[in-house]
């Protein structure tokens, strides 16, 4: 019989119910800590994250004349050839003449020398194709994104690279197919000194971690909690009924100790 009732007890478990109590015992635990590293993550954010500055620059690729009869083989011709753009843009052909472009240029009424190597000069460039109001199949605007820690030199590598993508086809025949569009610039790209300090996905983190310590700090309260606090599970696991109950003098919330 006592067998039996222990393996009704066990099977038991926790209900849905009792879970929550014992976040509710603890409800002013998850606060702080939910709070505490939402804060952390946002000092995180503000003080420490280093920042990432974006250059963007955007071309439009124009079909010429010899392309087709009609416009809208043209058109047609230039949007399949977009994600050609997209790979000759990061090419070690493109990526390498940068490099050497920039080691000595003057802009912005100073001159600059800069020293990137092809190698990191790609790994700064993102393209993509903009759509407007129009899908992305339909566009003909490209973007060049350039992003580092220097948002001057974001900006001169992104415009040097429409100079060279622009020149490269024309200089060299080993370019055929890109002879048959030429890019025109739509937005030149600027120093930007902002930069996007992801507070939302910070703060999403901190929440989630806040939240994953709180649930561990709760398990191994409630493990190390001998006490018997529900005279449901005493009478369960004594297999006695209750007869009175002794609240805890000392315990300003009156919790039932037996």
């Amino acid at each position: 019989m006592e067998e039996n009732r222990n393996i009704e007890i066990e099977e038991e478990g926790l209900s849905f119910v009792d879970l929550l109590q014992i976040v509710k015992r603890h409800i002013i635990s998850c606060f702080v800590f939910v709070g505490l590293f939402f804060a952390l993550m946002m000092v995180y954010s503000f003080k420490i994250q280093t920042p990432i500055y974006i250059a963007t620059t955007k071309v439009m690729v124009n079909p010429t004349s010899s392309t087709g009869s009609s416009i809208n083989n043209d058109i047609t011709y230039v949007q399949k050839i977009m994600s050609t753009y997209e790979v000759f843009i990061v090419s070690d052909r493109v990526v390498n003449t940068v490099s050497d472009e920039i080691k000595d240029i003057d802009v912005y009424g100073r001159n600059y020398k800069l020293n990137y190597t092809g190698g990191q000069i790609k790994g700064m460039i993102d393209t993509g194709v903009l759509s407007g109001s129009s899908s992305v199949s339909e566009s003909l605007v490209l973007a060049i994104q350039v992003s580092g820690l220097n948002p001057v030199h974001c900006a001169i590598i992104a415009n040097t690279i429409v100079e060279v993508v622009q020149e490269l086809p024309s200089t060299s025949g080993d370019f055929e197919i890109l002879r048959h569009s030429t890019l025109s610039l739509v937005d030149e790209a600027i120093p930007n000194a902002y930069y996007d300090k992801h507070l939302m996905r910070n703060g999403v983190i901190g929440i989630a971690i806040g939240c994953v310590v709180a649930a561990a700090y709760i398990f191994i309260r409630e493990m190390l909690d001998t006490t018997v606090s529900d005279v449901k599970t005493l009478e369960q696991t004594l297999g006695l009924n209750v007869l009175t109950i002794v609240p805890d003098a000392e315990d300003k919330k009156s919790k039932i100790r037996v």
